[in-house]
């Protein structure tokens, strides 16, 4: 029988489930809370907040739009370069959460299943992957995609006796100095993890379906005037 989720919840307050807890979900429960709002959770499958920002942790990962037009509007951060680091935007996403005390929301390491809206009741069953059934009258998606490996089908791949793994899942135990490195694809992934294994491997090897456009990035720290400009 599905359940209210949030029993200490005022009675007649709109419940509400948030699936995804990245940038977009953990905005939305800050709005939440602002606008008086409370009575909602948010479901997410990874076992932290920052939804690419938690899974993605390959070398030279970073933000691809300058930091500033990255962040929350509500919630002020003085980035130290132009396009923050992985490392960087996750510990912001951890004080926001920390800020607007989001944590008690958060249902870490739940994946939702299925959500069903009924007619009769008017309300939306959110059942997870561990079979739990709860009753929203609101259901908001925030997932996106980034963070969802998509593994190729190789013929011989499953033969292949070294370390192979994907981008989005990262295995940092494998120490790659001196080694050759083969790197499947060149869309904005590889742009930045491309020149992170450059750095250490004996020889990187790109292979791509088609042509592509690369331009400077010209990454750099911010100077003091544009710091005091931002902060305004």
């Amino acid at each position: 029988m599905p359940v209210r989720l949030n029993a200490a919840a005022p009675s007649g307050t709109l419940r509400i489930a948030i699936i995804g807890a990245g940038l977009g979900g953990i905005g939305l429960a800050c709005k939440l809370k602002k606008a008086g709002m409370p009575d909602f959770v948010i479901f997410e499958k990874s076992d932290g907040p920052g939804g690419t920002w938690w899974d993605n942790t390959y070398p030279g990962a970073a933000c691809d739009v300058p930091s500033n037009f990255y962040s929350y509007s509500f919630e002020f951060q003085s980035w130290k370069r132009l396009y923050a680091t992985q490392a960087e935007i996750a510990g912001y996403v951890q004080r926001v959460v920390d800020t607007y005390d989001i944590a008690p929301h958060l249902r870490l390491g739940t994946a939702v299943d299925s959500v069903v809206w009924d007619d009769a009741t008017r309300t939306y069953t959110v059942t997870t992957a561990q079979g739990e059934e709860h009753l929203f009258d609101l259901v908001v998606s925030a997932v996106g995609m980034l963070n969802v490996p998509n593994y190729p089908a190789w013929p011989g791949l499953e033969d292949f006796r070294g370390p192979k793994f994907h981008t989005a899942r990262w295995e940092h135990e494998h120490d790659l100095r001196g080694k050759r490195v083969a790197v499947v694809g060149t869309g904005s992934t590889a742009a930045q993890v491309v020149p992170a294994v450059c750095e250490v491997a004996e020889k990187t090897y790109v292979f791509q379906r088609q042509p592509g456009w690369v331009v400077p990035k010209e990454e750099r720290e911010l100077t003091t005037a544009e710091k005091a400009h931002f902060a305004k």
